[in-house]
């Protein structure tokens, strides 16, 4: 078997490794495109910003545990990060919480779940379009789009789950009658 065949398996058995790689791999793509040939007007401005996409992405490495807590995190970190960054296009800071709304939407009750991902959703674009009037165009509806996709995709994943489970507890069942 090839290495990309053992990796749903390392990703079962190893979690939080899976969840720290996400979280580097957002952060990367985050300092690809904001910090590469965009300068910012002061150095106190580059600092706040790597501090805060460091903090939005690394929130992400907890997501498992604490899902509230991580989107929580993550989405003050990244509107730091586009507060202290509002011309180098470091949209994709949005990835780390659209992640942890998945991780909300998967791992918290359902109703619960998709309420809060859903308020805080609709705040973070009203936000956005209050806070930085340029994003109102594609930028926020890519980032409101992205993240209803992210709260359904999330809650589909627990669907499933809870499908499978209950297909094997009746096969279990089946077995012993």
């Amino acid at each position: 078997m090839n290495v990309l065949g053992h990796l749903p398996d390392a990703v079962r058995r190893h979690p939080h490794l899976a969840d720290a790689a996400t979280a580097l791999a957002v952060l990367a793509a985050t300092a690809a495109t904001t910090f590469t040939g965009h300068q910012p007007a002061t150095a106190e401005g580059r600092a706040v910003a790597v501090t805060a996409a460091a903090v939005a992405c690394g929130a992400l490495a907890g997501r498992r545990h604490r899902p509230l807590g991580s989107l929580a995190v993550s989405a003050l970190a990244a509107e730091v990060f586009l507060f202290a960054m509002p011309d180098a296009g470091g949209v994709l800071i949005l990835l780390a919480p659209s992640i942890a709304l998945y991780t909300v939407a998967e791992r918290v009750a359902p109703r619960r779940g998709l309420i809060i991902g859903g308020a805080l959703l609709a705040a973070l674009a009203l936000l956005h379009a209050l806070l930085h009037p340029g994003m109102i165009g594609p930028e926020n509806l890519a980032f409101t789009a992205l993240g209803g996709l992210a709260i359904a995709a999330g809650d589909s994943s627990r669907n499933r789950r809870a499908y499978l489970a209950e297909v094997e507890r009746r096969a279990a069942r089946s077995e012993l009658e």
